[in-house]
């Protein structure tokens, strides 16, 4: 009870995957009766039409120039999904903003640390950690970190504001978008290996240390930092240059990463020996959710059975998929991740399900009719995911084929 009043009121993010999962802790902790959901980042038609006015008045359309603009709003509604961070992450790629960023990194390459202390910045933004000055020069490795000749420079101000006790970059998106598009993908993959190391250092000594080590390993962070020039091969060169650090070689959420960046890609027989090593792992570990990895393992399950000509062996192993995600479904525990994961039966449908006799098509059809099933059950916050949308237009498309 607040100030008398007996009503609690929580607002949430679930900008986040971690904050999404939060959720299912907090709903048992206390009861919901209503949630309203307000998605502030999906502009509406009519802001899209607003926004790409100001685009046009002050000549940041770049090449969408040559559209009408019907196709332009098109663009920004089913290409970038209508979302405000895709339209600025694209905006940021017109050229006048890049000829102007890259003349200001000509006018700071020659300064010593300071680059390495943009890039850390950069990142820990990236991230959401922490960018205290007495953090970021043991992350960075620049031990003389002068505040004030920071602050004087209006160069740098262009990434950070330098305050007392923080140096913080000026935007997450710019964030994300800089690191992976301003500098050799060797430099950022080196910087970032180097900060996770120091991070695993110190982890004993904080735990701020212990979660920025965390999200240094995490897939979709890392996969969005990593420049778009040779951009897969500098991805697994990331996780292969940090797999022996010590903190990674013998911990499960490393060796899970690791499995998902080689998964994607495609590299399954390498993904199937990293999960089976984060499962050995796991296992030492006395109450271990295997949440996370029972779900990677149901979406190698499903890749590869895509692209395995076996039907026989595709068939047993879209069950054995299929089993796991009934089992998390039913939890309701795990957010939008076994609903990511079963949209892949159109895929397979479309592989395999279309060419196989009676029986075995119909055991594939009640899959489909079982999860669809489960979606009718998804608590409001995630009816709109894109996950959970995908999901339910997945199993459309299968039952609409039998």
């Amino acid at each position: 009870m607040l100030g008398g009043n007996p009503f609690i009121r929580f607002v949430l993010t679930s900008r986040t995957p971690i904050h999404l999962m939060e959720w299912s802790r907090l709903t048992s902790a206390f009861p919901v009766n209503a949630v309203s959901e307000i998605a502030i980042d999906q502009l509406k038609d009519d802001e899209l039409v607003k926004l790409d006015k100001i685009f046009e008045q002050f000549g940041l359309l770049g090449p969408a120039a040559a559209r009408n603009t019907p196709e332009r709003l098109y663009r920004l509604k089913n290409n970038l999904k209508g979302e405000f961070r895709n339209i600025l992450l694209d905006l940021l790629e017109s050229p006048n903003i890049r000829r102007r960023i890259s003349t200001i990194l000509e006018e700071i390459a020659g300064k010593p640390g300071i680059v390495e202390i943009i890039i850390a910045s950069l990142a820990l933004r990236h991230i959401g950690a922490s960018t205290n000055v007495d953090l970021l020069a043991e992350l960075s490795g620049v031990s003389r970190l002068n505040r004030a000749l920071l602050a004087r420079d209006p160069n740098i101000l262009e990434f950070v504001d330098v305050g007392h006790t923080d140096i913080v970059a000026t935007s997450a998106i710019f964030a994300t978008h800089a690191l992976r598009s301003f500098w050799s993908s060797g430099r950022v993959v080196k910087l970032l290996s180097d900060m996770l190391q120091r991070a695993l250092v110190l982890r004993y000594d904080g735990k701020e240390f212990g979660t920025i080590a965390r999200d240094l390993m995490r897939y979709s962070k890392i996969d969005q930092l990593i420049p778009h020039e040779n951009h897969d091969n500098q991805l697994i060169e990331y996780y292969e240059a940090i797999k022996n650090f010590e903190g990674c070689a013998n911990n499960q959420f490393f060796w899970l990463q690791y499995a998902i960046a080689r998964l994607i890609p495609k590299h399954y027989d390498l993904a199937r020996r990293y999960l089976e090593t984060a499962v050995a792992l796991a296992s030492k570990i006395p109450g271990f959710n295997t949440y996370q990895l029972d779900n990677t393992k149901a979406r190698l399950l499903l890749m590869e059975s895509i692209d395995n000509t076996d039907s026989d062996v595709a068939f047993t192993a879209f069950l054995d998929a299929h089993r796991i995600l009934m089992v998390q479904m039913g939890q309701g525990t795990h957010g939008y991740y076994p609903y990511r994961v079963a949209a892949l039966y159109h895929q397979f449908w479309s592989a395999h399900g279309r060419l196989w006799e009676l029986d075995r098509k119909r055991i594939l059809i009640a899959a489909a009719e079982a999860v669809q099933a489960k979606l009718k059950t998804v608590d409001r916050h995630l009816l709109n995911h894109a996950d959970v949308r995908r999901c339910g237009a997945a199993m459309e498309a299968v039952l609409g084929g039998k």
